[in-house]
């Protein structure tokens, strides 16, 4: 499982979408042209790594979009996503990632504006501070 898949999966533990391929409102990468309404996880660059420490900060960005009639709704959703992953941690991803952290980035969802069908998007930027399983560092 990728890094962006677990918190694909995490945001549907925590109750902000349905992440489940085409039937789902979460995805990942590209924003899909249907559902209006729907979460987009990306990774984007951080800071350089230290190899002599066991975790690494990964960077998030989760669009929010929404229908263009109703663009409180989409601010809404936004805020909830980033009052749910600001200053969330210590567990364990569904691919046995242990987050330490998440935390915002700015003081809040961000919006950016509207897409070619008018449909409102928001983004919210996480610092994610993990540790990977899979990593074996001396």
């Amino acid at each position: 499982m990728t890094p962006l898949e677990e918190f694909g999966r995490l945001l549907a533990e925590l109750g902000l979408g349905v992440y489940d391929g085409p039937a789902g409102d979460i995805f990942l990468r590209k924003s899909p042209p249907e559902p209006d309404a729907c979460l987009v996880v990306s990774r984007y660059p951080g800071p350089e790594s230290d190899s002599k420490n066991p975790w690494d900060q990964v960077n998030l960005q989760i669009r929010v979009r929404g229908p263009a009639d109703d663009e409180d709704a989409v601010e809404e959703r936004a805020q909830a996503v980033y009052d749910r992953l600001h200053g969330l941690d210590n567990r364990t991803l569904a691919g046995g990632t242990w987050l330490e952290l998440m935390v915002g980035l700015q003081g809040g969802p961000i919006p950016i504006g509207q897409d070619g069908n008018n449909r409102p998007s928001w983004t919210v930027n996480v610092r994610c501070d993990v540790q990977r399983t899979t990593v074996n560092r001396v």
